[in-house]
């Protein structure tokens, strides 16, 4: 893993930038920089690129299948690319192809159920009761782990 890549994490809800940053600093990388709106990451990304980019996909004014847009538009000009994680509470299949249709590498649903049985509804803090993300992803990864396909 390259510490020093640079990412991007843009997120209307600053509890989530705070979370999302903290674990990826917690992961070893370095160099994260957060945004709270579509518009904003924009800037950052004329500024100084990123090789990352972690979206929530609705957010205020410009939501994250916009914002990817922008990008893609952008990287074209700079002749960079950029990866795209589009984050959200949805997960129906429409929307994972949607997400990939509009130029989005992988996808992360985050649900607030436990494992495949659900949370158990009491109050001791389990982690089986806590959030988990399920990743879907548009690119193929080798074998066994094709486009569309969910891996968590």
């Amino acid at each position: 893993m390259d510490s020093a890549l640079p990412l991007l994490v843009v997120d209307d809800a600053r509890f989530s930038r705070a979370i999302i940053t903290k674990s990826l600093k917690g992961a070893g990388f370095r160099d994260v920089r957060f945004a709270a709106s579509g518009p904003e990451a924009l800037s950052q990304l004329e500024e100084r690129p990123a090789d990352i980019v972690i979206s929530d996909w609705i957010m205020p004014g410009m939501d994250g299948l916009e914002l990817t847009r922008k990008v893609r538009e952008m990287d074209d000009i700079l002749d960079h690319f950029t990866y795209v994680m589009l984050m959200s509470g949805e997960a129906e299949s429409a929307i994972v192809t949607q997400a990939f249709e509009e130029g989005v590498d992988d996808f992360v649903h985050w649900s607030e159920e436990g494992p495949e049985d659900g949370a158990d509804g009491d109050a001791d803090n389990d982690p089986q009761d806590q959030a988990r993300p399920e990743v879907w992803l548009a690119q193929d990864h080798g074998p066994g782990i094709g486009a569309g396909e969910r891996i968590s």
